[in-house]
């Protein structure tokens, strides 16, 4: 079977060349109706591959298992694709948890309309064949077509022979980092969870650690402002400090440390399309230093580093510095270790982590900056990147995961 999942509406589909007329279409229509992933995992534990939200998406598990060509039609972003087709990625969760019905291969042709400039375009092309690897699926091509009326075509130019990152032309460059001390900071929590989750405990780590150093050392405590992307991609504010709305709490900030879960390799739905809308509305104070904490099921903290490439791409839109980020790997075991020791066997790597990026940001400086300053050593695949490994055994960390999922949610 054929699919075709797109951010266009039925009608605009009707008018498209398709070199391929697809069987199944899942338009804007449907996505707009769906909700974001909430990250609860049943379609893992209650109902195995199949979504326990009663929308429009859930049945698309089953789509999946009978489609041998899927086709994706999506607006770019700095992190691929547009948030409502990220939504679906997303939803698709239960399709890849449960075992394949058959040895099909899934292969996937992408267009994304509205890509700027050669650089862009090859990063998302880099996203997208790194997350077919991880999923096992077949990339057949990625176009990046000049106008929505030639989606869906193949004879366009693929993204590997058009898109040369010498050939960018004028890129913006990303606002350089303040060099100061941080006066206030917003700890902007994107989980989609509502209770405890292992984002909210990794940013009321790095908060308890941040005013513990700041005592220490004698010099003034900045305000910390605890704020949540909800799960339809609004603020709100919440904790301690905080007057009027998150919008103008945020527009205070001269520091923003973002918390989230890694979803397919990239920013979680919801995140995402509140940091496109914020960077068009200008909601930040200006150059305002960005940090991110990101936690990943995985047992390779690499496998974020894309999403900090999409955030660093987002800074560089909004006129914000970007400065780097952590990354904590074997996300499952964050929570049930969360009242261990903080420099126990289960927590020192994660700590050490979050104390590496408390250095950054208290200096005011990028993740590469600051480990020069302090005789760290940097990480070879992005210098601005701190990897926090999982302090359990691969196997180990796959049996415990399966037992602890619904405790230690994202």
């Amino acid at each position: 079977m054929h699919t075709l999942i797109c951010d266009l509406t039925a009608r605009t589909v009707d008018g498209l060349q398709l070199s391929h007329v697809p069987d199944t279409v899942i338009a804007r229509e449907d996505l707009e109706t769906a909700g974001a992933c909430c990250g609860c995992m049943r379609c893992r534990t209650e109902c195995p591959g199949r979504c326990v939200m009663p929308d429009s998406l859930q049945g698309l598990a089953d789509v999946l298992r009978a489609t041998d060509r899927l086709d994706i039609i999506a607006r770019w972003t700095p992190a691929g694709a547009s948030p409502l087709v990220k939504r679906v990625v997303d939803r698709s969760l239960p399709f890849f948890m449960a075992p394949r019905a058959t040895e099909r291969t899934l292969h996937l042709c992408i267009w994304l309309y509205g890509a700027p400039d050669p650089a862009e375009r090859m990063q998302a092309a880099r996203a997208i064949q790194a997350l077919a690897r991880d999923l096992a699926l077949e990339v057949d091509g990625i176009w990046f077509p000049a106008s929505i009326e030639d989606a869906g075509r193949t004879d366009l130019t693929c993204a590997e022979h058009q898109s040369d990152p010498a050939s960018a032309g004028n890129v913006c460059e990303v606002a350089p980092a303040r060099g100061s001390a941080p006066e206030r900071i917003a700890l902007i929590n994107a989980s989609p969870k509502t209770g405890p989750s292992a984002t909210a405990h990794l940013l009321a780590d790095f908060a308890d650690a941040l005013g513990a150093y700041t005592r220490l050392s004698g010099s003034p405590q900045p305000a910390i402002n605890d704020i949540v992307c909800g799960r339809d991609g609004s603020l709100r504010a919440s904790g301690f400090g905080q007057h009027g709305d998150a919008e103008g709490v945020l527009a205070q900030c001269d520091t923003i440390v973002i918390g989230y879960p890694l979803y397919f390799g990239s920013l979680p739905s919801h995140l995402l399309a509140w940091l496109e809308g914020a960077a068009d509305a200008r909601t930040f104070a200006p150059q305002a230093n960005v940090y991110a904490i990101c936690n990943l099921a995985s047992y390779d903290p690499e496998r974020a580093l894309p999403s900090f490439a999409a955030l660093e791409s987002l800074c560089r839109h909004a006129g914000l510095a970007w400065c780097g980020g952590l990354t904590a790997a074997g996300g499952a075991m964050i929570l049930p270790a969360s009242r261990s020791p903080r420099m126990g066997t289960w927590r020192r790597k994660r700590s050490e982590a979050i104390d590496a990026l408390i250095a950054a940001v208290r200096l005011g400086e990028t993740v590469s900056e600051a480990a020069e300053r302090i005789g760290r050593t940097a990480c070879a695949a992005d210098p601005d990147a701190i990897l926090a490994r999982c302090p359990l055994p691969r196997p180990v960390l796959r049996i415990a995961a399966r037992r602890l999922w619904l405790r230690s949610p994202s």
